[in-house]
Formats: C-alpha cells, sequence, structure tokens
C-alpha cells in the first residue's frame, strides 16, 4: 500500500475515532466524517465548497458529542466549534472490510495518477468509486461523481 500523507493520516485517525465512538471498526461513513475533522483537509475544504456538508447521526447513528454547540440532530454538525480539540491518534487503525475497499480503491485512485503518497483526495474518489453505502449516497445527493470531484480536488 502506498503511504499515506500527513491529512490523510489525521482523516484517518478523526475517522478511527469516530469509530471508536461507536466501539466499531472504521467504515466508509466514518471515512467521510474524517474528511471534516479540523484541521480541514483540502478534500474537506472542496467537499464544503461543493455543499457537502455530513450529519454525523445520519451516517452513523452515533449522536451528536455533548458540550458540542451548533446544529440540531437534523442539520449539519460540521464543522465543530474552533475551540474543539481535535482528537487523539489512535493506536491502531481497525478497517470494516468496506473501509478497506475505499481505501483500495483509493490507492488505485492515485497509482493512476503516479502519485507517490495516498492523500485525503484519493480517498474521496475511493468512497465515489466504492458505489454503495451511506457516505456514497450522501455524495451523489450533492450530485457529486468521480468526474466532477476529481476537477474539484485536483483543480
Amino acid at each position: 500500500m502506498l503511504t499515506p500523507d500527513a491529512e490523510l493520516r489525521h482523516v484517518l485517525n478523526a475517522a478511527q475515532w469516530e469509530a471508536d465512538r461507536q466501539n466499531m471498526d472504521i467504515a466508509a461513513p466514518h471515512l467521510l466524517l474524517g474528511l471534516f475533522h479540523p484541521p480541514l483537509s483540502g478534500a474537506g475544504r472542496a467537499l464544503m465548497a461543493l455543499g457537502v456538508r455530513p450529519n454525523r447521526e445520519k451516517l452513523t447513528g452515533a449522536p451528536t458529542p455533548s458540550g458540542w454547540t451548533g446544529a440540531a440532530p437534523d442539520e449539519t454538525i460540521w464543522p465543530p466549534p474552533i475551540t474543539q480539540a481535535p482528537p487523539p491518534p489512535p493506536r491502531d487503525i481497525h478497517l470494516s472490510r468496506d473501509a478497506a475497499e475505499v481505501l483500495a480503491l483509493a490507492e488505485r485512485e492515485a497509482r493512476a495518477r503516479r502519485e507517490t503518497r495516498l492523500t485525503p483526495a484519493h480517498l474521496v474518489i475511493g468512497l465515489l468509486e466504492h458505489r454503495r453505502g451511506a457516505a456514497y449516497l450522501l455524495l451523489r445527493m450533492h450530485h457529486i461523481d468521480v468526474t466532477n470531484a476529481r476537477v474539484a480536488l485536483y483543480a
């Protein structure tokens, strides 16, 4: 597997934090939520510019952490307040089969672009190429497909 860059390592740590809150392995929705943990990755900023505002409860069934201010449960919870500390790095990353498939598709994208590091942009393409699950449906609901995602992410 290609080495994740610093931004993707942060996204994976945030995704593991999201999954740990539910006592489960990282699933595709956790990967999408990880893109929106501060500091936002370039891919997270690109998705926000396209109107994506993931809702934790709708994607994973997990409630918003207590103490977080902002949106009602049926609205977006991202971005969290600036004062919210980023999640601590987990000891290990544990992937579900779906998340492993998404990362394999992300690596395929990186290799096709002849890049030596895996980035959050490749992860977004992997989520779209996966073509199933809540994360994919949220992106498609915003009319994001592989073609316009590449334009937004690699511009």
